[in-house]
């Protein structure tokens, strides 16, 4: 973290918080540093904040922005940082009353559309329910133990560019959260470990306001057919605890394909990705094939 301080009152003026971790890149090791904002607690800081993001660009082997306000896009840009991915997130309904209340603002309204859209609903989730192989296990566990670490070595090689997934990141990332509660589920195929997906509910959301929302926000799979058994699982989870609408971000074409036939749809809000590098870095090609999901850097922290 990068603080700014008033050197006559030692007061905190300003400071720019980072998440560093380990990025497997083709196969090599670097160090990434996500930026998770810029906070400026008085007026006319703009030289000084200025200067603790160029010390933060200057960390480890490559940063990265994600989900970077236009401001802070402008201000980047024009210190040197360049465009990596656009994607975009991801939803599925799931429920119709909450989504017509959302749109229309009127409750009677919302139940007779609610009403109207149900059958319609029902023969759509019948639909898009993709098929799964038999033979992959699906099941909930509280805590992320050892097997994550022996999948992590099965599942980094197939792809280029990722943060590391281990154990230690896992468990810091999903088991001692202060604020949120993720479930998470684990896929086996013949005993071994081939995926997992985290999960969580939020209610009454500053930005879903009266809508229960389910956001998948991570995961990864050894086996391309363990994702539909373990979004089939998650799905049904948001089914049973009224779920009205799935969230979730994908960057990798195989998972977008699956998600789309599960009845997810594309939205307009596009977070942008911006990247610097510190150190030469051949194999990360400005992160155009960087796996990326809810959970990178700051996304669903907070």
């Amino acid at each position: 973290m990068w603080v700014l301080e008033d050197t006559s009152t030692k007061e905190i003026v300003g400071f720019v918080p980072t998440i560093p971790v380990e990025l497997k890149c083709g196969g090599k090791r670097a160090k990434l540093f996500w930026g998770v904002d810029i906070y400026q607690g008085r007026k006319g800081l703009g030289v000084q904040m200025i200067k603790a993001m160029l010390n933060w660009r200057s960390c480890g082997d490559v940063t990265m922005g994600k989900g970077v306000s236009p401001l802070g896009y402008s201000i980047q840009r024009k210190l040197g940082w360049q465009d990596s991915i656009f994607p975009r997130v991801m939803v599925k309904p799931l429920r119709p009353n909450n989504i017509w209340l959302q749109i229309t603002k009127n409750n009677a309204l919302s139940e007779a559309l609610g009403g109207l859209s149900k059958p319609l609903l029902s023969v759509h989730k019948a639909v898009t329910r993709i098929a799964a192989p038999q033979d992959i296990t699906v099941s909930q566990v509280k805590r992320i133990d050892s097997r994550f670490d022996r999948f992590w070595s099965a599942a980094s090689k197939q792809h280029k560019t990722i943060v590391r997934r281990d154990a230690k990141y896992l468990g810091w990332r999903f088991d001692q959260h202060p604020k949120h509660k993720y479930v998470k589920f684990v896929a086996t195929r013949r005993g071994a470990m081939v995926g997992y997906m985290v999960c969580r509910l939020e209610r009454n959301s500053k930005s879903y306001k009266s809508m229960a929302i389910g956001f998948i926000v991570d995961f990864l799979v050894s086996d391309a057919e363990a994702f539909p058994s373990l979004l089939n699982s998650v799905l049904a989870y948001f089914d049973e605890k009224r779920a009205d609408i799935a969230v979730t971000l994908a960057t990798d074409s195989t998972f977008i394909k699956y998600l789309k036939r599960a009845g997810f749809l594309r939205t307009s809000k596009e977070l942008k990705v911006i990247y610097h590098l510190n150190a030469l870095l051949k194999c990360f090609d400005g992160g155009k094939e960087l796996f990326l999901t809810l959970s990178d850097s700051d996304g669903d922290m907070r």
